[in-house]
């Protein structure tokens, strides 16, 4: 089950399922999937909505924009995901919160706001036309969208509606153009990752894939930003596409779970779920030649075995995780057989032969 984040009343989720199997295989659902959104709350679970899934130009991904009811409570919703594929039905959930909307600034701070209209330098901000329709607010771009870039439309108080009424506060849309390269599924990283997936974001999954992909290419002696003239996509007749493919969701495990443990040490408590993490993932835990413990983890008596806590645990994933990179990085890069070999024995010879009387 995965967090997907916090939305405000009639705003927009954007619902996705992808059909994929191990190893990459694509599979074909019966149906168009379906989508159960419910209401999860301390006196139980309610269905709200039913929605069917689109189908994309990519057989085995499905999607739709959702427009969240304006008559929902806050709290937190579930979506849970139907698909049948070969006559087997399949579920798969994700979770999210409706959050309050802001409460409206007072006329000093409104007056304030008029003094700084502009969030952002002139260097920072993009030339785009804007076009009304309805009650609809068109944004456009002059020029096409960059991959990677996060985009903020900021609609000041200025605004008025045909009637005459304006805002009261300053209204702020903040979204993340496409992720590329992305060499690998969110969910083989997910099963990497096996259960502390849960700690982690969509976002945050998306963006390590992504992050790893540009290792890899740069490894590869490839241009690895997506918005390079030069930029190629792996083909799939490469014979390093699937080294590739495993090399990028080990590396994305990886980053994340150091994110992790770098919270955790951090004492990090900025979100929801830092709280609980903190607290589950408490023990002994050691980077490098950096080490902290507790001693929660210790044996009692004598003959005690020390017991290994979870963030022992985490630590043991990732040196697994880091072997498996070694592994596919190797076959990436064309030479599987190099950093391997470990000499237990040397000899050396010399021309001049030994000293008299010493023997090696």
């Amino acid at each position: 089950m995965t967090y997907i984040g916090e939305f405000q009343k009639d705003s927009k989720i954007l619902l996705e399922l992808l059909t994929k199997g191990e190893g990459n295989d694509s599979n074909i659902a019966d149906f168009p999937p379906v989508a159960e959104i419910e209401h999860v709350s301390e006196h139980g679970t309610i269905k709200l909505d039913s929605v069917t899934l689109d189908a994309t130009e990519d057989a085995f991904i499905f999607t739709k924009v959702y427009s969240i009811p304006e008559d929902w409570n806050p709290g937190e919703y579930r979506i849970t995901y139907h698909v049948t594929i070969d006559g087997v039905a399949y579920s798969t959930s994700d979770t999210f919160t409706i959050i309050e909307a802001e409460e409206p600034i007072s006329d000093d701070e409104e007056a304030e706001e008029d003094i700084d209209y502009n969030d952002f330098e002139s260097d920072y901000q993009l030339p785009s036309s804007i076009k009304v329709d309805g009650n609809k607010l068109i944004v456009t771009l002059d020029s096409p969208s960059l991959y990677n870039h996060t985009y903020r439309v900021v609609v000041g108080r200025g605004i008025k509606s045909v009637s005459g009424h304006s805002l009261s506060s300053k209204s702020t849309l903040t979204f993340t153009s496409e992720y590329k390269p992305l060499l690998s599924d969110p969910l083989e990283v997910v099963s990497i990752l096996k259960g502390i997936s849960k700690y982690f974001k969509q976002h945050d999954i998306y963006s390590a894939i992504r992050d790893a992909g540009q290792k890899a290419l740069q490894l590869k002696g490839q241009i690895a930003d997506a918005n390079h003239s030069r930029y190629r996509e792996l083909r799939a007749n490469d014979a390093t596409l699937f080294p590739t493919q495993k090399f990028v969701a080990y590396e994305a495990a990886r980053m994340l779970m150091t994110s992790l443990m770098i919270q955790i040490l951090n004492g990090s408590d900025d979100d929801e779920g830092s709280v609980g993490l903190i607290s589950e993932l408490s023990g002994s835990v050691k980077l490098g030649d950096f080490s902290i413990s507790n001693g929660s983890s210790d044996g009692s008596g004598s003959g005690g075995s020390k017991e290994e806590s979870p963030l022992q645990k985490l630590q043991t994933l990732i040196e697994t995780t880091e072997k498996e990179i070694k592994f596919w990085m190797d076959a990436m890069m064309g030479h599987n057989r190099r950093g391997y070999a470990k000499p237990v024995s040397g000899s050396f010879r010399s021309d001049a032969g030994l000293p008299e009387g010493r023997d090696f």
